[in-house]
Formats: C-alpha cells, structure tokens, sequence
C-alpha cells in the first residue's frame, strides 16, 4: 500500500513536470504575431513626410487604430476626418492625407504617431497605428454680468472669438480694451473682475466678467489758454479764451464725458476760430480726472500762428463760410496769397456758377482783408444742340440695329442733360457731368473715339435775361459693332456663356460690356472653385461679317469679335472633408446630414450656400461661417471650415405691441393691444433639439403651446415636433366691431414631421384636437352662420392627419419675377363619435412670367373642397372663405357671399356702410363647403423700388354640391378689378390695392370699392 502511495505521487509529480516543461517551451518560441514599434513621428514637425515615406510602404493593411485624446473629443469625428478603418487595405497617400487633415483641425498643439509592424507566418505585414493628440484649451464661452445694457458692445471689446484657442495674454489685451472703452464712455472708477474655468474634460475655456461700472463722471470745470498770443492782443486772446469757455460750456458743461463730446467740442473751437479770421491754429484739449468728485476738468490749449481776417461784401449767392471753406483748402498757404491771387480764386467759383459778369476788388490792411463782390446777372441755359457730325448712312444703321432712338439727339438731350436743363442756370460741374454721361452714351453705342471738339454759348435773341444756348461738337470716329464672344478650350463655360449674352450680337460695342464679360467668367469659376484664373481677351475684326455689312451702309463701320483666353493655374477644384472649428455640442456626424455636398464632388457654391441655410436653420447656433481652406490636400480637394458657435442654451424673449387690423386708419376699430413671451431651451441633448413655451395674448385671442423639435429622424433629415396647444379666439362680426359672433377653441396635440428636397417640402401632422364654438353676443347663431344648433357649446374630439407638398422653383420669395409654386393640403378629421367627421381638400398653382425682364405677369389658381355629410355640421372655423388683400380683393376679409343674416343688426355709424343700410350691420360671413379662386396680376416698375399693379379676380363658394348649385342657378360667382402700388422694402413689397366689384348682391351693405394696405404680394 505504501508503494502504490508512492507510485501516486512520484506519477503525479513527472505529469506536472511535463506540463509546466511543455508551456515553457511554448513560451519561449516566437509568436505567430509580433508587434514591433517602427517609429515615433512628431506629425507636427518638418520631417514627418519624410518619415511616413522612410518607414511606411506605397499599399499596407491596418491591423489597428487607436486614438489617444481626451475623453470628451468626438472618436467619430477623428474617424471621419481621417479616413483610416481597422482592417483595411490603404496607400501611403491616405495616412498622409490623415494628418493632413488633423493639422487643418487647428486645435492639437501635439500630434503623435507611432507606427507598429506585425510579422505574421505566411503573411504580409500589417501595421498598427497610434495618435497621441494633445489639445489646446479653445474659448468656448464668455459671460459678462453686472449692467443691464450694452452687454454685446463689452463683448465685442473682447478680442477672443468663440472656438479659438485660448491665449491667457491676449485675454489681459482684451481686459484693457474694455477698461479703454469703459473710460471712453466716461466711466474712470469701473471695476473689471474676472474668473477663468478650465473643463479637462472637454478642453475648453469659460471666461466669467464682473463689471462694475460705477458712476459716470461728468464735465465740470472748463479752462482755456491762448498760447503764442504775440500775433493777437491780449484783450483779443481774452475774448477768444471768453467765447471758447462759454461755447464749451453751453455744450457740455455738467454733461456725461465721453469722446464723441470732445470731439465735437473740438470741432467748435476750429469753426469759432475759423470764423475768426484764424487759418493756422492747433488746439489741445487735456482731460484731468477727479476720482474723488467723479467729474472731468477740461483744460483747452489754443496755439495760435497766424491770425488773418476775411471780410466779404456784396456777397448774395456765396455766403461768409462758403467763401471761406474754398480759400481755407489751401491751408497755411492762404495766408500768404496776393491780392491778384484771391480775385483770381474767388471769380473763378463765381464763373463755376454762371456769372460771368463777377466784378471784384480786394482792399488789405493789417491783419484783414476786404473784397467787394458785384456779382452780376447768372447765366441762364436755354436750350441745348448737338452736332455730333454723324453721316446719314451711319445715322440709318443706328436705325435698323439695336442703336434705333439712343442717339437721337432729343433723347440724348433730355437723358444726360435734364439736371443742367431743370437748374436752369449754367452750372460749371453740372455741365462736366452732362458731357461725360454723354459721352459714355455714344460710347456705349460703339463710338470709342467720341470726344468734344468745341463748346459754344450762344446767345439768343433774349440777351436781357442772359439767355445762352449750348452748341456741343463732336467728333465721332469709326463705329464698332459687337460680334461673337468665344471662349476656347471651354465648352462648358461657352454653353452657359451664350445663355446670358446672347442678344449683346450687333450692338455698339463698349468697354463695359468687356468688363461686364469678364466679370461673369471670373465669377463663374470662382463659383466652381477655382482661385488662380487668369482672364485675357483678344479684339479681331470680322471681315466678311464687315463686308456685307458695308455693302449695305457704309465703309465707316467694324464688327469685332471677341476671343477670351482662360487660364486655370489649378486643376478642378473638388470638396474635400469638413472640419468643424471650435467646441461643438453637436456629434459630428449629426451636423453633417445637414450638408449638401460630398467628398469628392466638383466645386459648387451653391451647395455651400444650402448647407449654411440648413445649418441655420436649425436655429442652436448664434453663427455659422463656412469657408474653404487655402491649402488642398494631396489629391488636391479643398478642405472646409465650418465654424459653429452655439446660442446660449436658456433663452427668454418678450414682447409687447399695438395691432391695427382694418382697412381703414380709425385707431378705435381693430385696435389691440398685444403681450407675448416665449422661453427656448436650446441643445437640450447635444442633438440639435431644442424646446420652446409661448404664449401671446391681444383683445381677439389666446394662443398657449409647448413644442419639442428635433432635426433627425433613424438617421436622415427629417424634421419632427411634437406640440401641445390650446387657443381660444373671439370672432369679431366684422372686424372694428365690439359685438362677436361666436368664440372658437382648439386645444389638443400634434407630431408633425416634415422632408426638404431640392424644390419640393413634404410635411405632414397627425394628433389629436379637441375643437368646437360656443355662442357669443348674437342669439340663433346657427341660423345665421347655417351650423346645427346641437353643436354649439360641445367640443367634439377628433383624431387627425394633415399632409401637405409644397413644390416651389421661384427666383424670389418674397417678390417672384419668374418661376411656379404649388401647394396640396389634405386634412382629415375623424370624429370618434362618428358625426362630424370631414376630409378637407386644399390645391393652389401660382405661375410668374417674366415679360420683357422688367413686368410680371401673375396668375393663380386655388380650388378646395369639404367631403363631410352635412353642410351645417362642417365648423365654420374649417369653411372655406373669400375676400380680402389675398384673395378676392374686392371684399372685405371673408365678406365674400354667400353670407347669413344676423337675428340682432348691429348700430354702427363709422362702418361705412351704404345709405341703404341706415347704418345697421346686417351680414356675417358663412363660408362655402367648395372654393373656386383665379387671380391674374400684372406687376410693373414704374420708378426704383416703387412700382405698380392691375389685377382681376374671381372666384365663387359654394355650401352644396356644385351641380345642386348650378341646378338651381345660385348666384355664386364674384369678381373685381382694381390696381395697386408697390414699394420694395428689405422684408418684402409694401402694398396698397384697390378694387372695385362688378356686382352688388347686397345692396344695403356692399360698397363698389375696397382698399387694403398691408405687407408682402398677394400670392
């Protein structure tokens, strides 16, 4: 038993040895997979291109990637930015295109890279990749508490912008720019704390500022010296210094310091010494501050070198100071001038205005100078003539080219000289700007060489007047036409070329049009990316174009044709990565679902200017600038900036106003007054989202709703909001009016989401709403507005969907000249009783033609339809309606019949009612189950922004069936005609119309005309 024991152990004992020996040696082999440090590049220094060509090959695989940084960086941006996945074949090129693109970043100030090579059995060798990234600390916020106002103008002291890297030194420059600004405004004791935070966790700076402005110091006593008074007497440097402290007292004595004050003090002090006869003069003003009082002594010092008095008599057209700005351009030199010089000087300002006849005399004494002036009779201008010594055959080729009636010597007349005709009195720089307007008419019209040979006066018959005519004689020379424009080795640019210039063939040929050429070339490449572009052009005549065309008029013609060279220092220019600058809330990935171009694309600026519209609209930024790099990257794509800097996340706004809805200016009808506020809570969750309350309260309605938003949908631009309303409106019987008809509420909730494409919006909503009228100041309101007299007071609830398509291709938003829109809108109402239910169907088409580039002609057409059960169970808030500034213009809003009757007129002498009505209001609006509206509207400039408009429209309600109404020949159709001006202001056209029916159904309240001014085209 003992031996069998032993055998145990011993057995056991040779087992373990074995195992451990064979684990040992498996050890001690070399692995399959070794991973073995190449080198360490500083990707920051200037050898780190030499280093990736020395140690990395043309094509490797990536076994790894890791980058180091602190946690708070966004990984898949590096991702993105780089380029380089795990277990990926790549090229050299890729990786140095990677650190490319982190140095563009900005925001390392260390970039390491350690580059590892695993030697697998049978394999190829892969590399592993390391980035080591150290970032700087970026400013991300600044917050100034203490004033209530002119926060923004402190900010703007601040010399760091938002996203930089953070410079502690230039932050002390940026404390002392507002101390500079603080005492500038007069606030000397002002106290400037401040508070730096430092976040490791996202690299980033935020800089708190307590302000304490103090009181503001104030002028108080105001001292003045005259310096070098040899030159005056005493008693006249007494009464200088006298008037100089009176004058600077009357202005700012007991007054807030600040450097706009002194400045315009200043000014004072030279116009008074001016006046005075006093050419060379310096003033100083020292500023000594009093910190214990909290006011500003001023101390004025007048030097004073040369005092030389002017006095002027007979003088009518020209006054004291005009006469003296004129002699004072000379400066010092003036002093000195001889009498001759000064007769010479101010003869030829009296010439320079038409009296030629001036008569002056100088008389000098010590100190002062006197000069008579007879000023004499103007000379009057009465009549203009050109003899621009054109031959008859060139005067017939203006007629049948596009030259016809500019040069008729009327029309040239009236065009260049109508300032110098409406003066009536010769004007020497009047008549300087006459001749060259003229001249860059003819010009224009392909005489390069024109130029006046001979100005004449003649005088006429009316010689007591000074009556003179104008004799111009000019000399033509040869007349160019313009011929072809070719842009060679360019088709594309030549196909787009041709679009916009393509009537400019036969017209007299200008330089402008040269530059004007040039420019759209420039400016088309730009567009495409490019940034070196070299523009010349070459001048040749077109012979046989020429020779037929003198064999018709004449040899005295040329037709020259133009050939643009274009040379491109670049290849094409394509969009590189985006880089986003600054510390951004936002994933990276997020923020580009909203840019509108890709890696890789040609360059095109307008994708540039979508992407800064979606951007912005998301409304979390304070700004957004996007930009391109000035380097490309080795495949020569051109990075982008994108530069974000993120509103403040908790934001308030209030308002408070006065509304007047009315067609006419009595304050006391449709006057409200009208309170809102509304509190956004921006980027709640880093996803672009924000939430919003608000609330607006007038005299008419109550509208409260809360909105959750956000921009991205599983992924893709899909706008959503979720909102919760409650609105409560007073509907007045017309508007003016104290008495309502009935009082409507919606309260209920709603998820909307909504798609932008190139040119198409798809929207739609879909919830819950709990709607219904209850009566208000008119009894039997359902026989006046046809409404089941059930409904009222009950608030039926119904489940909802509302889609809509919004095709739109304008030129303009707010004032299309050229282009479509269109609209669908279909709305669902299902009531869960089952008794009210409706399927609202809404389409409208409007179309702007463009005719002759200048008018537009309008035309829309609108159609809708009700698909419910009964017409007295559709509530009136859902009725379709006619009348008002866009629809139906020769009704008032909503006016259009059919209309119900009121049980109880209403009393009103301010209505404007016909004679018939006996001043009782008799009507309220009662809306149509089918809507028929066509509007066609010419648009014509008639002066600058101001222009002009006629207008028919028509349109008719039906409550039945259209065939039941036309059945029974209903009266349903309603038209008018009218006209309108236009004045084109930043947010769109100001707008007054007036039109007038061409029927009356009411003749005891109808008026023929109506007239609307309000904002914005009708369609």
């Amino acid at each position: 038993m003992f031996y069998d024991l032993e055998s145990f152990f011993v057995r056991n004992i040779l087992l373990s040895i074995t195992f451990f020996s064979f684990f040992a040696a498996q050890a001690s082999q070399p692995e399959a997979s070794q991973k073995i440090l190449l080198c360490a590049i500083d990707a920051l220094g200037t050898h780190c291109q030499k280093e990736i060509d020395t140690f990395i090959p043309d094509k490797l695989l990536i076994e790894s990637i890791d980058y180091f940084i602190d946690p708070g960086h966004d990984q898949e941006e590096l991702l993105s930015i780089t380029g380089l996945r795990s277990n990926k074949l790549t090229t050299k090129k890729d990786l140095e295109c990677a650190v490319f693109y982190l140095k563009q970043m900005g925001v390392f100030k260390k970039i390491i890279l350690k580059i590892f090579q695993h030697k697998k059995i049978d394999q190829a060798p892969a590399y592993s990749f390391e980035f080591f990234l150290e970032k700087h600390y970026l400013f991300s916020q600044l917050t100034i508490s203490g004033p209530l106002r002119s926060k923004e103008h402190y900010k703007n002291a601040y010399l760091i912008e938002i996203g930089d890297i953070f410079d502690e030194q230039k932050h002390q420059h940026s404390l002392q720019n507002i101390h500079k600004t603080l005492q500038t405004n007069g606030y000397f004791s002002a106290q400037l704390l401040d508070k730096i935070t430092y976040n490791k966790e996202n690299s980033s700076v935020f800089v708190q500022l307590l302000l304490k402005k103090g009181k503001r110091f104030t002028i108080n006593k105001i001292n003045c010296m005259v310096q070098d008074s040899h030159h005056i007497s005493k008693l006249d440097a007494q009464k200088i210094c006298q008037k100089t402290v009176e004058l600077c007292s009357q202005k700012a004595q007991a007054k807030h310091y600040g450097q706009e004050l002194i400045k315009s003090m200043r000014h004072k002090i030279k116009s008074l010494l001016e006046q005075k006869g006093f050419i060379v003069f310096n003033v100083e003003i020292e500023e000594i501050v009093q910190l214990e009082s909290k006011t500003i002594d001023l101390d004025i010092k007048i030097i004073i070198d040369r005092k030389k008095e002017f006095s002027f008599l007979g003088n009518v057209f020209f006054n004291h100071q005009e006469l003296m700005n004129h002699l004072l351009l000379y400066g010092k030199s003036a002093w000195h001038f001889p009498s001759s010089v000064i007769i010479d000087e101010i003869e030829q300002m009296y010439k320079s205005k038409g009296f030629w006849s001036v008569k002056i005399s100088v008389r000098e004494e010590k100190n002062k100078v006197y000069c008579l002036i007879k000023e004499g009779k103007r000379t009057i201008i009465s009549s203009i003539k050109i003899n621009d010594q054109r031959s008859l055959e060139n005067k017939a080729l203006d007629h049948e080219t596009l030259d016809s009636d500019i040069l008729h010597e009327p029309r040239l007349i009236k065009s260049n000289f109508s300032q110098l005709l409406k003066s009536k009195f010769f004007d020497k720089d009047l008549l300087k700007k006459s001749i060259d307007q003229l001249i860059k008419a003819y010009r224009q019209s392909g005489f390069w060489d024109a130029k006046i040979t001979k100005e004449q006066f003649v005088k006429t018959k009316e010689d007591k007047y000074n009556h003179c005519q104008l004799v111009l004689n000019i000399e033509l020379g040869r007349k160019r036409i313009m011929g072809s424009s070719t842009i060679l080795q360019h088709a594309n640019i030549q196909e787009q070329f041709n679009l916009f210039y393509k009537n400019q063939s036969l017209q007299g040929f200008d330089n402008s049009l040269l530059q004007e050429q040039k420019q759209w070339i420039n400016r088309y490449l730009r567009n495409q990316g490019y940034q070196k572009i070299s523009i010349d052009f070459q001048l040749h005549e077109n012979q046989d174009s020429s020779k037929n065309l003198q064999k018709k008029i004449s040899d005295n013609v040329q037709i020259i044709d133009v050939t643009w060279n274009i040379s491109l220092h670049e290849s094409e220019v394509k969009f590189g990565k985006t880089i986003i600058l600054g510390n951004n809330l936002v994933p990276y990935s997020s923020v580009m679902k909203e840019v509108a171009y890709k890696y890789g694309e040609n360059w095109d600026k307008q994708k540039i200017q979508q992407t800064l519209k979606n951007i912005k609209e998301l409304n979390i930024f304070q700004s957004v600038q996007i930009y391109p790099s000035k380097d490309t990257d080795n495949l020569l794509y051109k990075p982008i900036f994108m530069k974000l800097i993120h509103a403040d996340r908790y934001e308030v706004r209030t308002r408070f106003g006065l509304q007047q809805v009315g067609n006419n200016l009595q304050l006391r009808r449709g006057f409200t007054y009208k309170v809102g506020a509304s509190l956004y809570l921006k980027n709640l969750f880093n996803i672009a989202d924000q939430g919003f309350v608000e609330a607006d309260v007038t005299k008419f309605y109550r509208n409260i709703a809360a909105c959750y938003e956000f921009p991205w949908l599983f992924g893709k631009r899909i706008r959503c909001q979720f909102k919760v309303y409650d609105s409560l409106y007073e509907q007045p019987v017309y508007i003016g009016s104290k008495n309502s008809l009935y009082t409507a509420t919606q309260q209920g909730f709603l998820w909307n989401m909504s798609h932008v494409f190139p040119s198409v919006t798809v929207s739609g909503s879909t919830g819950c709403e709990f709607m219904g009228i209850k009566q208000a100041d008119q009894h039997m309101l359902g026989s006046i507005i046809d409404y089941d007299p059930t409904l009222l007071g009950k608030k039926p609830s119904y489940l909802f969907f509302e889609p809509n398509v919004i095709w739109q291709k304008v030129d303009n938003l707010l004032n299309p000249n050229r282009g479509h829109l269109s609209f669908i809108s279909c709305k669902g109402m299902f009531d869960l009783n089952s008794k009210t239910s409706f399927l609202k169907l809404l389409i409208e088409h409007s179309e702007y033609i463009s005719i002759l580039n200048s008018a537009t002609l309008a035309l829309r057409l609108r159609g809708g339809h009700v698909f419910n059960r009964k017409f007295n169970q559709l509530i009136p808030i859902e009725r379709f309606y006619l009348g008002g500034a866009s629809s139906l213009r020769a009704y008032q809003r909503d006016y259009c019949p059919p209309l119900g009757r009121l049980t109880e007129p209403i009393y009103d002498q301010h209505a404007g009612l016909p004679p018939q009505a006996d001043n009782l209001w008799r009507y309220a609006p009662q809306g149509g189950r089918t809507m028929i509206n066509f509007n066609i509207e010419m648009r014509m400039p008639i002066y600058k922004n101001l222009g002009g408009a006629v207008f028919i429209d028509s349109g008719a309600l039906f409550k039945n069936s259209v065939f039941h109404e036309l059945k029974n020949k209903s009266d349903n159709f309603f038209a008018g005609s009218g006209f309108g001006i236009r004045y084109d202001t930043p947010i769109g056209p100001l707008r007054f119309d007036c039109s007038f029916k061409w029927k009356k159904q009411y003749q005891d309240f109808e008026s023929w005309c109506v007239w609307y001014l309000t904002l914005g085209q009708a369609f």
